[in-house]
């Protein structure tokens, strides 16, 4: 066995888990330590710089942690992209369901969280540069403890502890906070704007949305000059995973 894996075995040699590094050990002696963060870690004895060989925190579950990022590191190609919910056996891979970042950050938060401000609990951030880009967040109260979960329905819950003054967690938000928050679910545009109207119109009023909406009139961008743009406010970017954007732009 490379040194530096930490391996769970059955009691006869049968491997059930097992951790990887990219990178050999520099000491002679190997640390399995559990960090006051949560962050179970393997080190070496003659680095303490936070440059581990392997770390749980690399290994989301169905659990996000304060310190915890949620993201890619473009030089080691490491992706930390999903929290990942096992709805059944641990075992049974295609019985997986996630959560995705889909939503996209408007430099405040995440567009379609709207619960999702600052607070007197804990700070959230994404970091984009050319190193990485990742979501976290840091507790700032050090008197209530915080962690972020996905359920086994996929909602995604913020769970709080005071300190000394609880018995137990306390919910503090969700998202979806509704139907509406379903990716989807009304179609590509979530609901009919203005001009629009449903394609469905019995599927719509028995609550089938899924068809989604069609223009009233079809655009005429050529012979008819009233076509033009109309500004909502308070809506939700589409979906962003293919788009481009201009690192340069700011809010201002």
């Amino acid at each position: 066995m490379t040194p530096g894996i930490l391996v769970l075995d059955n009691g006869s040699d049968n491997i059930i888990w097992s951790t990887n590094t990219s990178r050999p050990a520099q000491g002679p002696v190997l640390v399995a330590q559990l960090l006051d963060s949560g962050n179970l870690v393997v080190r070496d004895t003659l680095t303490d710089d936070g440059n581990f060989l392997w770390q749980s925190f690399d290994y989301p579950s169905d659990t996000l942690l304060p310190g915890m990022k949620l993201g890619k590191d473009f030089e080691t190609g490491l992706e930390i992209l999903r929290i990942i919910v096992n709805l059944e056996d641990i075992h049974k891979m295609a019985q997986l369901s996630s959560i995705e970042l889909d939503h996209a950050w408007n430099g405040v938060r995440f567009s379609g969280v709207p619960n999702l401000s600052p607070n007197s609990i804990f700070r959230y951030r994404l970091v984009f540069n050319d190193k990485e880009v990742y979501y976290s967040y840091d507790l700032i109260n050090s008197s209530v403890i915080s962690r972020l979960m996905l359920s086994q329905n996929g909602v995604l819950q913020r769970w709080t502890w005071p300190v000394g003054r609880s018995q137990g967690w306390v919910l503090y938000l969700t998202t979806p906070t509704d139907n509406c928050d379903t990716y989807s679910l009304c179609g590509a545009y979530g609901t009919c704007l203005n001009k629009f109207a449903p394609k469905d119109s019995n599927a719509w009023a028995n609550t089938d949305w899924s068809n989604g909406c069609v223009r009233k009139t079809p655009l005429d961008c050529y012979n008819n000059r009233s076509d033009g743009f109309l500004m909502y406010s308070h809506v939700k970017l589409p979906d962003t995973r293919n788009s481009w954007f201009n690192v340069s732009m700011t809010l201002e």
